[in-house]
């Protein structure tokens, strides 16, 4: 079989061609999927006058509306040793949220079991929602706790037997 050159060259042009519309194509279709993510950061402030053990620790959960329903779940979990800092606070930093809309709940699990600890449905252990300073309503509902995600955000929690 005999090879004509440009006959080669033609179709290793045309192969080449495709190959790149492709990657090119498909370097714009990744580009446009990538999201902006954000951080939601800030202080949980320990009851007043608590007594610091070497067992403490915060879990903190992100929530959206569906995951708002079940207790001590969330699509986002944080664990903090209480330990250090100035021992009125613990700073913690939740990253690559999407935009929207989100709450936080939060709890300090002082016999380091992994739950909440309650009586007949009241917390034994302090807890608290992203609600505003002052605004604390029992029972909560999603659009009391809730805030708006479009940028790096700052909440602070503050727990409350």
């Amino acid at each position: 079989m005999i090879f004509n050159m440009k006959t080669v060259d033609k179709k290793y042009q045309q192969v080449c061609k495709a190959y790149l519309l492709v990657l090119l194509m498909s370097t714009g279709v990744i580009s446009q999927a990538q999201e902006i993510n954000y951080d939601i950061s800030g202080y949980i402030y320990l009851p007043d006058n608590y007594q610091l053990s070497s067992e403490d620790e915060v879990h903190l959960f992100l929530l959206t509306e569906k995951t708002f329903k079940r207790p001590y779940t969330g699509i986002k979990k944080i664990k903090r040793a209480v330990t250090g800092g100035d021992g009125e606070k613990v700073h913690f930093v939740i990253r690559d949220v999407e935009e929207g809309v989100y709450a936080l709940r939060c709890y300090l699990d002082e016999n380091n079991n992994g739950e909440l600890d309650t009586f007949l449905m009241i917390p034994r252990e302090p807890w608290c929602l992203s609600w505003e300073e002052g605004q604390r309503k029992v029972p909560p509902r999603f659009k009391d706790i809730s805030f708006e995600v479009k940028e790096d955000i700052s909440r602070n929690l503050y727990l409350k037997y």
